[in-house]
């Protein structure tokens, strides 16, 4: 089987590679990258071996031309590629929206001119099932987060209309036009160690948490999934027999206390430096304001619950496991000393 991955530097795209590489010797890699230089630790991985396992190829969402020709003999594409951005952001249409959108569909226009493709992974998030708890709902894939707009969540935003144009492509293109189906995998908070020195998002707020840069802790409730689950999932998405559709791909929601006291316990190095204090409703909602965009998903969690997501329809479908957090923590921890992010 050859596999088409674009991202292939990003934090889950270098670690499907990965897997790929060292447990899959059936599969080879084009895996398309912004910059060669920055994708130099991908051709260090085991099993890389020579081009006939891993190619890596100039490609980039803003300029879709860039793609043309890329997936030519592809069984299946894995795109896994798209902007991650939960602060900074000045212009959430050129930023987000444009970039996740144009790049979808460019991505399965190659596809169907490639002829040869017969399945298309796309990773999608879990913000663009749900972006704000309901009490007493637990939230599947057939939900969409109907909350976010251009200005609000506006990074759930760019993942809802991503998907939506994904699904549209697939709805109103003749059949006898496409050779392939469409599975989207909703990943929720992907976490863990790093195969590069880029820091993610996730990983961001751990580092945040170590450094006592979040001084106090919120009521939320966080979902998430270890990096190298996810990326077994991805593989899995790739068995012929598993139908397209949706796919909530989510091991733990814990609590913000709860996650620091496993942090705690999990790595003790930096217990001390963690936050300890739980602040009450009314004053995380007005610290949460001070956050600007990154605060909403926090401000539309408290005092609700947090998220409750239903993942048995990708564990039976999918057949993937899931790490003991602690396990996951410990490992995420350890690796961010390793990079120096964290100094213990």
């Amino acid at each position: 089987m050859k596999v088409a991955i674009t991202g292939g530097t990003g934090f889950l795209a270098a670690h499907i590679i990965q897997q790929i590489l060292t447990s899959h010797p059936d599969i080879s890699i084009i895996a398309t990258v912004r910059d060669l230089q920055r994708a130099a630790f991908l051709t260090a991985l085991p099993g890389k071996q020579d081009e006939t396992r891993l190619k890596l190829v100039v490609a980039d969402l803003s300029k879709p031309e860039t793609f043309e020709g890329v997936f030519q003999g592809c069984d299946a594409v894995l795109h896994v590629a798209s902007p991650y951005i939960l602060s900074g952001v000045k212009d959430p249409m050129k930023e987000l929206v444009e970039p996740a959108v144009n790049g979808t569909k460019a991505i399965l226009q190659e596809a169907q001119r490639a002829k040869t493709v017969k399945r298309v992974v796309i990773t999608s998030s879990t913000v663009a099932i749900t972006g704000e708890a309901r009490p007493g709902h637990t939230f599947t894939e057939s939900d969409w987060n109907t909350a976010a707009t251009l200005t609000y969540q506006s990074y759930g935003y760019s993942k809802v209309q991503a998907e939506k144009a994904a699904w549209s492509f697939m709805e109103n293109t003749p059949s006898s036009e496409i050779n392939f189906d469409l599975i989207v995998l909703n990943p929720s908070g992907i976490f863990g160690p790093s195969l590069s020195k880029n820091i993610n998002e996730t990983n961001g707020i751990f580092i945040s948490f170590a450094k006592r840069e979040i001084p106090a802790l919120m009521h939320n409730n966080i979902p998430l999934v270890d990096v190298r689950d996810c990326a077994q999932a991805h593989i899995l998405a790739l068995t012929p027999s598993i139908p397209s559709g949706r796919y909530i791909i989510s091991s733990y929601t814990k609590s913000m206390p709860d996650l620091a006291a496993l942090v705690a316990k999990a790595y003790p190095a930096i217990a001390k430096s963690l936050p300890s204090v739980t602040l009450p409703d009314w004053l995380a909602k007005g610290m949460a304001y001070m956050l600007g965009q990154q605060g909403h998903g926090l401000r539309a969690g408290i005092g609700k619950g947090g998220n409750v997501l239903d993942n048995g329809k990708g564990r039976k479908a999918l057949g993937w496991k899931s790490r003991d957090l602690e396990e996951s923590l410990r490992d995420t921890f350890e690796d961010l000393v390793r990079w120096g992010h964290i100094v213990v």
